[in-house]
């Protein structure tokens, strides 16, 4: 139970706070967003900037989704340029946290077709600013680490 503790925290803010707090509120009903919450057919995006302020959105899955239509919808892909993307998923068998590193090109806007995973209801998406170096960019582009 404690392990749903923040989802059902999150859910309670979003729905206390109204849709508003959705991006794309016209086309989810506040009926719809607690029906997906009710029955776990959800996902969350934390955006996080560096002044250490979190932005946290929580969308039904509609569909066969994935994760770049998650970084779209939650708006993430307008408010980072480049950004650094961890996936956490719950393991149902053993109840374990799962991270994955995703890797997101600013230049198409996406993530790489090999990463962009179907979502799965209780989903974590952690979004952060990428902090690389001109030297870091200048060996990518070289082949280099």
């Amino acid at each position: 139970m404690a392990k749903y503790g923040f989802i059902i925290i999150v859910a309670v803010c979003v729905l206390a706070q109204g849709c508003s707090t959705l991006p794309n509120s016209t086309s989810i009903s506040e009926a719809e967003t607690a029906a997906a919450v009710a029955s776990g057919q959800f996902y969350t995006v934390r955006m996080e900037t560096n002044g250490g302020q979190a932005q946290v959105v929580q969308q039904p899955i509609e569909g066969a989704m994935t994760l770049q239509d998650a970084l779209l919808q939650s708006g993430a892909t307008k408010k980072f340029r480049n950004m650094q993307v961890d996936l956490y998923r719950t393991n149902s068998n053993t109840g374990d946290s799962i991270k994955m590193a995703i890797e997101y090109e600013p230049k198409t806007k996406s993530v790489p077709v090999e990463q962009d995973y179907a979502l799965h209801p209780g989903d974590r998406i952690l979004v952060r600013p990428r902090e690389t170096k001109p030297l870091d960019e200048f060996m990518k582009a070289f082949g280099g680490a």
